[in-house]
């Protein structure tokens, strides 16, 4: 059994006692979220309509599915096809959540701000060119970048189920290690739309998929486009020095993986591709920040006691904590990017679709 065998497996439909406990909320949740969206589909209440064709990049769960390296790969994409591109993100649990804020424009990134948020930042630093905006309110924010530049496409990040902004076109995408959790809704489960919303979408993307990842019949019956891709490590930087570590400095060495990402045995499975062993994995919920004083000791101390070589952050930890005080113990941060198994179809879509 493959090393995405065993992660799948360890993940399908697990339901406990709270899970069918809770259950009966999922369903006051369901109704609630069909209701909602039944009465934008009858257009009793009015979503905002934009020049500029509005781009969705969501998913059905609660976190965890790759929306971050996909918004990213689709934003340099458009740009490099000579598109103008606009990113709208919440800047969730960062300081401008509550607001709209600008944090790039198209000449480039404007001076590193931590607290617009882990993903927001992570995206600014990989979308150069770019403009890039944080707040809770789309429809202001996507006011702003259409005032302020001339857009061909506006990207919004986590945003399948916005749909007070109309949609020109929604990718929907699914973490193929969890891709549905136990099935359950909210509070239940992780789903935060029924399965059914899936005909809504104009594409699925599964990350984390290998080549000859088998994608469930519950998703194949709704005739959508389905893609394919995994996350392929491109560089370990070293967050002090900044420098890039091959990987032969890397194997055989102590090392303790440490992360606040929505899915981390998706970090866990990348880095086993690379063939690197890891005595431990700290896993903090998403979004964590590990910055108090408190804390950073007593990781210190562990880390002198379990004599590491190494700790590994992903790279969206490292945006985070892009400001705090550095660990003792040598700390890398893992670059990806990612790699579609039929990248030729991807594009046709975006060619015959997307870009139409």
């Amino acid at each position: 059994m493959n090393i995405s065998q065993n992660f799948i497996e360890k993940h399908l439909y697990k339901r406990t006692i709270v899970s069918y406990l809770l259950f009966p909320f999922s369903i006051i949740y369901l109704a609630i979220t069909s209701i909602r969206r039944s009465l934008y589909n009858k257009n009793i209440l009015k979503c905002y309509s934009s020049n500029v064709k509005i781009v969705s990049i969501g998913n059905l769960t609660s976190g965890g599915s790759g929306k971050t390296p996909f918004i990213i790969f689709l934003a340099n994409y458009l740009k490099n096809k000579g598109k103008k591109v606009g990113i709208s993100h919440r800047g969730y649990k960062g300081a401008y959540e509550h607001t709209v804020h600008l944090i790039s424009d198209e000449e480039g990134v404007f001076p590193l701000d931590t607290s617009a948020g882990d993903e927001a930042n992570l995206i600014a630093r990989n979308c150069y060119g770019i403009p890039i905006i944080v707040g809770k309110n789309r429809t202001e924010a996507i006011k702003v970048l259409e005032d302020r530049f001339s857009l061909d496409y506006i990207l919004l990040d986590d945003s399948f189920q916005h749909i007070s902004v109309k949609h020109y076109y929604d990718f929907l995408l699914f973490n193929s290690i969890n891709p549905l959790g136990n099935g359950f809704l909210i509070p239940a489960g992780i789903l935060r739309d029924s399965i059914g919303k899936i005909k809504y979408a104009d594409c699925l993307v599964f990350t984390n998929a290998e080549k000859d990842y088998r994608i469930h019949r519950k998703f194949v019956k709704f005739n959508k486009p389905i893609f394919r891709c995994q996350y392929k490590a491109q560089a370990f930087i070293d967050t002090y020095t900044k420098r890039e570590v091959p990987l032969s400095e890397i194997r055989n060495k102590r090392i303790l993986l440490l992360s606040g990402i929505g899915t981390p045995d998706s970090f866990e499975y990348t880095i086993k591709q690379l063939g690197i062993d890891f005595i431990e994995h700290k896993k903090y919920p998403d979004h964590y920040a590990w910055d108090s004083r408190t804390e950073l000791l007593q990781l210190e101390k562990e880390a002198i006691i379990k004599k590491l070589d190494f700790i590994i952050i992903t790279e969206k930890d490292y945006y985070r904590h892009y400001n705090s005080p550095t660990f003792a113990t040598t700390t890398l941060y893992l670059k990806i990017k990612l790699y579609f198994h039929n990248r030729q179809l991807l594009e046709e879509e975006l060619r015959n679709k997307l870009m139409a």
